[in-house]
């Protein structure tokens, strides 16, 4: 349902003539609540890491093989067999994670890492 307030809001501000959703998404420069989603997950998980909620190897396991390419803050992928474990926060951010280069991992401040993700996912596309 709250996937359907955007497009029926953007679309109240055109006449007859209107552009499709995602061209009123970009010339509002919005993001679909999907993205809006992912980018809160990222940021939550980036505020766990970096803040050392104590002991989270059990609810989130980190990948340890140092053969691994990229970041040294990967996720270990997880298997899981009930559809509840796989919209878990580590399953739902797993892919995109994974991909973020070591200079956004490294960021100094939440807002760095902000502006960082917002630029390398979202605009880049």
């Amino acid at each position: 349902m709250l996937e359907c307030v955007q497009p029926r809001a953007t679309r109240l501000t055109f006449g007859r003539i209107r552009p499709s959703c995602e061209e009123r998404l970009e010339m509002g420069n919005l993001i679909t609540f999907q993205q809006r989603r992912l980018r809160c997950d990222l940021i939550l998980w980036f505020r766990i890491i970096k803040d050392n909620f104590g002991d989270l190897n059990q609810a989130f396991p980190l990948n340890t093989d140092s053969r691994l390419r990229g970041h040294s803050l990967k996720l270990q992928k997880e298997n899981f067999k009930t559809r509840t474990r796989q919209h878990f926060l580590s399953n739902r951010i797993f892919e995109v994670w994974n991909n973020l280069p070591q200079e956004i991992i490294d960021s100094q401040s939440v807002n760095i890492y902000k502006n960082n993700i917002d630029r390398h996912i979202f605009h880049n596309s």
